[in-house]
């Protein structure tokens, strides 16, 4: 047997650790997790992010934030286990009984680099193999850094990144949330866009129309930088001097009778608009923050579903709907045959939609039915489903909020300064992951909430405050929230209302409302949610209280639990919560009590 082979057969039965910022992961850390699984064969690679950043740098993602990017991306790969480690590698390396460490080298940079790492670990402790693995030619330019540059600058991070990190990028950095509409002729997609943009504005989120037909429409009538300009030259020498009018632009109905007869002039047509107009819709990019309705008949035939992240609203019509829609449009038969020709029907857009999103492992389509007769109230549904599925960091319901309230100064410094406290590195359940999960959950009970948008405002201020060994965070959390509210001009009212509401997550009154009780209910969501998540919170508490011995944490963590499980039927205070969650969580509560007795 070749030395390779005996390695590999030996790394069957062996774990290795790859190391990696994950900020964020990237298709180059994929590959070298990958390949040290598939080609050197060890049976479990942990993917390990050191947690806390150096005084001298920071992270874009918190430690939450890049683990779950990671764990999405790793999924596929079996025997991939993402962790995080403290300290030197080489420390966690020797408590996991862990013998082998993969680090991929771009460059001889990185390998002189990593050369010297090893004879630094190796002073530490000796025995841990190091294995450097070549990145991929084509992978060798892609680093976190680099990825994120792109990004600040709006370009496209598709091919550097899996689409949720892209997605997860967009969101931090750009404040961009792209959502895809598309659907055969005359289903109704720019009325439909046009309904969901006012949704979002009467709710104060930020929301726009990147058209695509409108750009295609500005590069051949209007814009006149010099490439521009050039398309339409260039649209001239293919399709005639014809198509072009007195000022040297493309008439565009002269050029669609041109390119909808032959389905070759079409596709000729698309290349030389490609480029100029994803450069075009970069420029507009950079404009805009917030929800982004990329509006366009043929993501699916063109590929372009990278732009909104596989996130797509497939728009729909019955066949009396699109009948009668088309006469208005005084197109005789022949010319709607022919725009019909030239894309997929609806059917064959679902088809090829879903398997973008199968074969990423990510995305979401939304079919709305947009006949004549259809329910107004589905588009309503399906902005909250939208919202619910993609404002992954809370920003657009924060920035709603905000703008409602007509509160003073702008959204993102409030936005920001509460993110970046519930980001700090000794947090692991208290953060925005938890303040996101009660925001999911509010929106299903909002209509039951007396003054919704001030317990919306109670969700995000209660744990600003936490700091290790202190009794009193939800009191200094509440007085954090009396003075933004104070800051932002708003209403001695709501201020002390928003007070109330973040003392009540003490948990040791009684609710005096409803709103008081739907507060309460939403701060214990997790205790009923499943056996996976539950248990993840519970370990997440534990790391929060890290600084107690073990057996005082133990005594202390029984008590709190057993005093939930007191409350006999009273565990939640509001029918909505008892009835979904409460069985769930007594369950919940019962199993981690059992399991702390018997450590």
């Amino acid at each position: 047997m070749a030395a390779d082979e005996r390695q590999k057969e030996e790394n069957k039965s062996k774990t290795a650790a790859v190391p990696f910022s994950a900020d964020p992961i990237h298709k180059g850390h994929i590959d070298i997790i990958r390949r040290a699984k598939e080609e050197l064969g060890f049976r479990e690679v942990h993917a390990a992010i050191l947690e806390n950043p150096s005084k001298k740098s920071r992270h874009t993602f918190s430690l939450e934030e890049r683990m779950d990017m990671a764990r999405k991306c790793l999924s596929h790969i079996a025997g991939a286990k993402v962790v995080s480690f403290k300290g030197l590698l080489v420390d966690y390396a020797y408590e996991q009984m862990i013998e082998d460490v993969i680090k991929g080298v771009r460059n001889e940079e990185d390998l002189k680099y990593e050369t010297l790492l090893r004879e630094v670990n190796d002073s530490q402790i000796r025995g841990i193999k190091h294995h450097l693995i070549k990145a991929r030619p084509e992978l060798a330019h892609i680093s976190s850094t680099v990825v994120k540059a792109i990004e600040e600058a709006q370009g496209f991070t598709h091919e550097y990144v899996p689409l949720y990190v892209k997605q997860c990028l967009e969101a931090r950095m750009s404040s961009h949330y792209i959502v895809g509409i598309t659907g055969e002729i005359v289903t109704g997609k720019s009325y439909v866009t046009d309904k969901l943009i006012e949704i979002g504005k009467k709710r104060g989120m930020a929301a726009y129309n990147l058209d695509l037909d409108e750009i295609g429409h500005d590069i051949l009538e209007k814009l006149q930088q010099p490439r521009y300009v050039w398309v339409r030259e260039e649209l001239g020498k293919c399709f005639g001097k014809e198509i072009m009018d007195e000022k040297n632009c493309v008439n565009r109905k002269v050029l669609g009778e041109i390119v909808f007869s032959a389905l070759p002039r079409l596709e000729k047509l698309n290349r030389v608009m490609e480029l100029p107009m994803e450069v075009r819709m970069r420029r507009e990019l950079l404009e805009n923050k917030g929800l982004i309705f990329f509006n366009a008949a043929l993501i699916a035939e063109s590929e372009k579903n990278y732009i909104c992240n596989n996130n797509l609203i497939l728009v729909t019509a019955d066949k009396q709907s699109k009948e009668r829609r088309l006469k208005l449009k005084n197109l005789t038969p022949e010319q709607i045959a022919r725009r019909l020709g030239s894309q997929y029907n609806n059917a064959g857009k679902a088809a090829k939609l879903r398997s973008f999103i199968s074969a990423e492992g990510y995305g979401n389509l939304w079919v709305l039915d947009n006949s004549d007769n259809s329910d107004p109230r589905n588009l309503e549904k399906l902005f909250d489903d939208i919202i619910n599925k993609m404002d992954i960091y809370g920003e657009l319901r924060f920035m709603g909020l905000w703008n409602r309230l007509g509160a003073d100064g702008s959204y993102e410094a409030a936005y920001t300064r509460i993110r970046e406290e519930l980001a700090k590195p000794h947090r692991y359940y208290h953060t925005l992951n938890h303040v996101v999960r009660m925001l999911n959950a509010f929106d299903e009970v909002k209509d039951q909430i007396q003054n919704p948008d001030m317990v919306e405002f109670s969700i995000w201020t209660h744990d600003y405050c936490y700091a290790e060994k202190s009794k009193v965070n939800e009191e200094k959390s509440a007085d954090f929230a009396y003075k933004l509210c104070k800051e932002a001009q708003l209403a001695e009212e709501f201020a002390k209302g928003v007070h109330k509401l973040n003392i009540v997550t003490k948990h040791n009154l009684m609710p005096a409302n409803t709103d008081e009780a739907f507060m309460i209910d939403l701060d214990l969501l997790i205790l009923g949610e499943s056996d996976e998540a539950f248990d993840e919170y519970d370990d997440k508490i534990k790391q929060e209280y890290g600084w107690i011995p073990e057996e005082q944490y133990r005594t202390g963590r029984i008590a709190v639990l057993e005093s939930f499980l007191a409350k006999g039927d009273n565990l939640y205070h509001t029918d909505y919560f008892r009835s979904k969650y409460e069985a769930q969580a007594r369950e919940n509560l019962e199993r981690a009590v059992e399991k702390l007795r018997g450590c």
